[in-house]
């Protein structure tokens, strides 16, 4: 399966890819059992989310859309409702998701959701919007909050980030949204398909 399983390596590691809890919850989510995904043009290419959406319920009409532009709008900050260009560029991107009338969202991006009042503006009240990265977070805090490793630690831990791009720009964005505070170290790793 492409999908990465939750599974042990070691007994203090757990690891889980980001598909799996995001479909999870778009699928927990429709109404009509039609989900829209948007993401990066790689991401869209590989069916990832169509082929586990399809495996829960093989009913739900998936609608795919690579909406390469968000990124760089999210990068220069490009990110507010009344935004001309990024409205614009949103309008275009989205249409094929009112035509196909979704009901649900699936931001597969990391940036995204950093449009998420611009996106539910144009998508209407009634379209249900699914972060990735806020799923898997609820997932890794449902997951953390069960061991007993974590429970009574009070040290500082580290974050470990990884990115596919440059290195330098994915840690000013760190640092915009995540603020100064964080001990984090950051390095480049290559996408594999």
């Amino acid at each position: 399966s492409s999908v990465l399983p939750a599974m042990d390596i070691k007994s203090d590691i757990s690891i889980s890819g980001v598909v799996e809890p995001t479909v999870k919850a778009a699928c927990s989510a429709t109404r009509n059992n039609r989900i829209g995904v948007i993401a990066t043009s790689a991401t869209i290419k590989s069916g990832i989310y169509g082929r586990a959406i399809r495996s829960i319920n093989p009913n739900i009409k998936v609608v795919g859309k690579a909406c390469p532009m968000f990124v760089p709008l999210v990068e220069n900050g490009y990110t507010a409702p009344d935004c001309v260009p990024a409205r614009y560029i949103a309008q275009e991107y989205l249409e094929i998701m009112k035509k196909e009338d979704v009901d649900t969202l699936i931001l597969g991006c990391t940036h995204y959701p950093h449009l998420t009042e611009l996106i539910s503006d144009i998508m209407g009240e009634g379209v249900t919007l699914v972060s990735s990265g806020a799923e898997l977070a609820k997932y890794a805090l449902n997951t953390l909050s069960y061991s007993d490793d974590t429970a009574n630690r009070e040290e500082r831990e580290s974050l470990e980030l990884y990115c596919t791009d440059s290195v330098e720009l994915f840690s000013e964005n760190v640092e915009r949204f995540l603020g100064n505070n964080i001990n984090a170290q950051i390095s480049k790793c290559s996408l594999k398909l």
